[in-house]
């Protein structure tokens, strides 16, 4: 199960949850400084503690250090260790005892054999039954012998096909990866050519930065791989914003996909739902950063897509920069 936390106290030192928004934070610096600043507090200032406000400030307000802050705060829960098993008692010495120190050195009369001219320690006439159990045995013993030579060869064999039918497997992946990444550079228009474009009411917003966010199957959490996705997405996203003038309008898409739209039975619900989570998730850490909420915007679509290669089909949700609306 994963926590969040706050390892460096950051979030108490401003007195907020991790949760916080953007606004929340800024109002909380700006009440707590004005408490603690020296020069504006009188007696009541604490450097100390203003430095320490402002610290957690510096970290919080900025997108990408607080993703990494929050990153740095999962905690993975661990299973308690299982109960030692109470050591065995140690086992009786024979040797420890009178008795049977005794019956090691007491002389045995030895016992009368018949004649044995061969010396093989063997009666002179063994039974039938006997002869024909040690026959049997032979021969099965034999055949087991056979049957895991065969074994062992077949298995050797079965995993060198699946050693290849793996590498066939992640060849694949890859193509479709790159290809997935040559679709997304292909739609993705210069936002230099977008913002010189004259403004002529006729040209519709173009799609001018696009990311991915793969999760692990059947997770909608974000975990370390996940977030440093996330994290890339954000950065460039937020380097592609602060190109945009302010009387440009433009808008976030975070869109999601379910593999299939319905099973034998009708609708997936289950599928719909995860996809729906995977979403939530993007925009819920979006907004925390600092995105305004009337710039995002979210599309789920489930089943079949048509000439939209994507890797990891159902697990991949897009982040899209679109601009600008005329």
């Amino acid at each position: 199960m994963i926590r969040r936390g706050d390892p460096r106290g950051y979030y108490a030192a401003l007195g907020l949850p991790v949760t916080a928004t953007a606004d929340e934070i800024r109002r909380a610096f700006n009440e707590r400084a004005k408490l603690l600043h020296p020069d504006h507090a009188g007696d009541g200032g604490d450097p100390a503690a203003f430095q320490r406000v402002l610290d957690a400030y510096e970290v919080l307000r900025d997108p990408s250090r607080r993703l990494h802050y929050d990153a740095d705060s999962v905690e993975l829960g661990r299973d308690e260790p299982a109960p030692e098993r109470p050591a065995a008692p140690p086992r009786a010495d024979p040797l420890a005892s009178p008795w049977s120190f005794d019956r090691l050195l007491r002389k045995r009369r030895p016992r009368t054999r018949p004649a044995d001219p061969l010396g093989t320690g063997l009666p002179r006439h063994l039974p039938v039954p006997a002869l024909l159990t040690g026959a049997l045995l032979a021969v099965l013993l034999a055949g087991g012998i056979t049957w895991v030579t065969v074994l062992q060869g077949n298995l050797a064999e079965r995993e060198q096909r699946i050693g290849e039918l793996t590498l066939e497997a992640e060849r694949a992946q890859a193509e479709l990866a790159e290809t997935e990444a040559r679709y997304r550079a292909a739609s993705v228009a210069d936002l230099d050519q977008v913002l010189a474009a004259p403004d002529t009411g006729e040209a519709p917003p173009a799609q001018v930065f696009a990311a991915t966010v793969t999760f692990a199957p059947g997770s909608a959490d974000l975990g370390t791989d996940e977030t440093r996705q996330l994290v890339q997405a954000i950065e460039g996203l937020s380097a592609a914003v602060a190109r945009i003038p302010a009387e440009q309008r433009w808008q976030v898409l975070i869109q999601g996909h379910a593999a299939q739209a319905a099973g034998p039975s009708g609708v997936d619900l289950s599928g719909w739902q995860l996809s729906l989570m995977r979403i939530s998730q993007l925009v819920d850490r979006l907004v925390q950063a600092g995105l305004p909420a009337d710039h995002v915007a979210a599309r789920f679509s489930a089943g079949f897509q048509w000439g939209q290669p994507v890797a990891n089909p159902g697990r991949t949700v897009e982040l899209r920069l679109v601009c600008c609306f005329r």
